[in-house]
């Protein structure tokens, strides 16, 4: 085997595009599409670069016999989109403010319960419980919109210059300590509001039907460390583990066309009708007659029944199938 078409091959099953290989090698993508066809060949430096991008010998890329590598082949279609350091450190910004708008939105609803639970006697409460929803929905599909259209590449496969992981890597590590510090903290404040509504129960026991407030407050405040913290760290995974994330982009693809062709359930979309209503029954039960002990039992109902109806029309899709 030739070095064009051991280049060509290495680049291929490490998920490279010629943009993402010229670019760690700080050449031209010309310059590379000529080394693979074999019109050019690279200088030695370049050459030892390439040994160590694709950890192989000198002797592999300078002999013309065939090694086997131990990697994995890629589909060749695939194309990498290259991230740089600026580019990266602009999506990290984006998802930082991102991860606020998410969990200040479901911090709202969850606070916003406790106007039904003081308001009980009146319609008042539900109503601005209600408003906060819409509030938050709206926020939600704003800032989902934005994210959509600034990371839109993260969906496809990615790459990243190694100099650039290794100083992702110590900006992660200093993240990870704020990570711990903020997911302890918010299971804290969880645990403290439920021992204020146990506290206030055992002093107040006239309030003890609107004591249930502290722990809802306590909750949404907590909500507002867990969730960016989240967030936050699963972008820097998606840079800093890239190639990972990347073959499982690949895995869901392939469900997804799986799917089309008939080989998995097509109708798993009705999971994202029936359970958002079932909540919203559940959450109406609740603030309209007080049924919140009773009620839970329509998640698993729903559950089945969801599992039940997407199982018959799979088995008739197969029925028609096989006729």
């Amino acid at each position: 085997m030739e070095f064009n078409e051991k280049l060509q091959e290495l680049r291929k099953e490490k998920g490279m595009s010629q943009e993402a290989l010229a670019y760690e090698l700080g050449v031209s993508r010309q310059a590379v599409s000529k080394w693979e066809t074999a019109q050019g060949y690279p200088e030695m430096d370049k050459l030892i670069q390439i040994g160590k991008l694709f950890h192989v010998s000198m002797d592999y890329l300078l002999n013309n016999e065939n090694v086997v590598q131990n990697t994995e082949s890629e589909n060749e279609g695939n194309a990498s989109y290259v991230y740089t350091m600026e580019m990266i450190e602009s999506t990290l910004r984006w998802k930082k403010r991102f991860a606020f708008f998410i969990a200040f939105g479901v911090a709202f609803i969850v606070g916003a319960l406790s106007f039904p639970i003081l308001m009980r006697n009146s319609d008042m409460g539900g109503a601005v419980f209600l408003l906060a929803v819409a509030i938050s929905v709206a926020i939600f599909i704003a800032s989902g919109l934005m994210d959509h259209h600034l990371c839109e590449h993260l969906d496809e496969r990615i790459y990243v210059k190694q100099s650039d992981i290794d100083q992702l890597h110590e900006q992660y590590r200093r993240f990870r300590m704020k990570f711990t510090l903020m997911i302890t903290l918010g299971v804290f404040l969880c645990i403290i509001g439920l021992c204020v509504v146990v506290l206030m129960d055992a002093l107040y026991t006239q309030y003890s039907d609107k004591n249930g407030v502290w722990f809802v407050l306590f909750v949404a405040v907590a909500l507002l460390l867990i969730i960016p913290a989240g967030i936050i760290d699963s972008s820097y995974q998606r840079f800093v583990y890239f190639d990972k994330h990347n073959k499982n982009k690949e895995k869901e693809q392939k469900k997804i066309k799986e799917a089309e062709e008939g080989k998995t359930a097509k109708y798993d979309f009705l999971w994202g009708i029936t359970m958002p209503l079932t909540a919203f029954f559940f959450i109406w039960q609740g603030l309209e007659y007080d049924n919140w002990k009773i009620m839970w039992i329509v998640f698993p109902v729903m559950a089945i029944v969801t599992t039940g109806f997407i199982n018959i029309l799979n088995l008739l899709d197969k029925n028609k199938q096989d006729k």
